[in-house]
């Protein structure tokens, strides 16, 4: 069996519910226009968590997938078919509780939630694994040196240039496959030279102070992007307030590889029922990213834009305990799926994954 390091999944749980958390903050229909700067400030902070957790996956994902030679077609299926179960399971409860929310393309695009790339991020994931052995194979033939180079400049280009120069070649979202591949790409150069980010030489504090100053000027670029809008320098748009925390700013690439680094930095340890939990993340992201949530859930049940002029602890608060509450929720749920068809699913998988590997043989001899 592999051994999955309990450090590592805590941080996986630490980035769904940042995650999580982004999306209650962005999905609620906050009246921004009239209220305070420093208001404003403190509510679009939780976005920039959401964004964190996104590189941390990929970087996990690149720093591991490194050491792999082979197509992981088994894990691959499995992502697919859980993404397929819920996205189906969901849309299903849509149409028969709340009928109205979901239109007939929208329908559709659940159907067939991974060629419609309905939820990005588990159809960039399933891409990437599917394309690793080569990407790995590309990456393990470099120098460091050369590796190191193709990163620099793929910075600049994906990220300084798209965030700074507005250069639309480089996509107009950082929730594309290139951006994913780059963190990935990150992660797996940290991977195979380990030994410059995990040694005896390591300082917390130089890697701390880097990950607090990055988070420092996200908050400030809120407050800038804010202090512009009041003044009428810049049309009022709430996606312009997060303008420096989206997919494509530096910063949270840098903050995401500095909380990565830090974590590879403290003692490795197994627990049962963290890396039990961790298992769940996944599904989580799947399900709390259904329309049913981003529609429904968040803006209506959840409503935290009831607090927004109330005290901005209350405000964090209650955006806090009901990102918890959906992390237990969909956790539970998804402990209770594998458990009663964790040998269908087994059974599924195996079949579905040795007509392929079948297919693999005849083509990619």
């Amino acid at each position: 069996m592999e051994y999955r390091d309990s450090k590592i999944e805590v941080l996986r749980i630490v980035s769904i519910f940042l995650i999580i958390l982004g999306h209650i903050a962005i999905e609620t229909k906050w009246n921004f226009f009239n209220m305070t700067i420093p208001r404003v400030v403190s509510i679009e902070t939780m976005w920039i968590g959401a964004k964190l957790g996104v590189n941390i996956f990929f970087l996990i994902t690149g720093y591991f997938l490194i050491s792999k030679n082979s197509f992981r077609i088994t894990a691959t299926i499995k992502i697919w078919l859980t993404t397929i179960f819920y996205s189906w399971i969901l849309t299903i409860f849509s149409i028969i509780f709340l009928p109205n929310i979901l239109n007939v393309e929208q329908i559709i695009q659940f159907i067939f939630p991974v060629f419609f790339g309905t939820y990005w991020f588990i159809t960039v994931y399933i891409v990437l694994m599917l394309l690793s052995p080569f990407i790995n194979k590309f990456l393990k033939n470099l120098s460091q040196s050369e590796f190191l180079w193709i990163l620099i400049v793929g910075f600049i280009y994906l990220f300084v240039c798209s965030t700074f120069f507005k250069n639309l070649s480089t996509g107009t979202s950082g929730d594309i496959f290139i951006t994913s591949l780059y963190v990935y790409m990150l992660g797996s150069y940290i991977g195979l030279y380990k030994s410059n980010f995990i040694n005896k030489k390591y300082k917390l504090s130089k890697h701390l102070s880097i990950f607090i100053l990055m988070i420092l000027l996200m908050i400030c670029s809120v407050a800038v992007m804010s202090l512009l809008i009041k003044h009428h320098l810049v049309s009022y748009d709430s996606k312009r307030l997060i303008y420096f925390i989206g997919g494509n700013s530096p910063f949270e690439v840098i903050a995401s590889m500095e909380l990565f680094i830090i974590t590879l930095n403290k003692n490795s340890f197994y627990n049962s029922f963290i890396n039990k939990i961790s298992n769940t993340v996944l599904s989580v992201y799947i399900m709390h990213t259904h329309y049913l949530f981003s529609i429904f859930i968040i803006p209506t049940i959840i409503n935290a834009k009831k607090f927004q002029y109330s005290n901005i602890l209350v405000i964090y608060l209650y955006c806090f305990l009901w990102t918890a509450c959906i992390l237990i929720l969909l956790v539970i749920i998804d402990l209770i799926r594998q458990y009663f068809l964790n040998n269908i699913e087994i059974k599924v998988i195996n079949n579905v994954s040795n007509k392929l590997k079948s297919i693999k043989k005849k083509f990619l001899i």
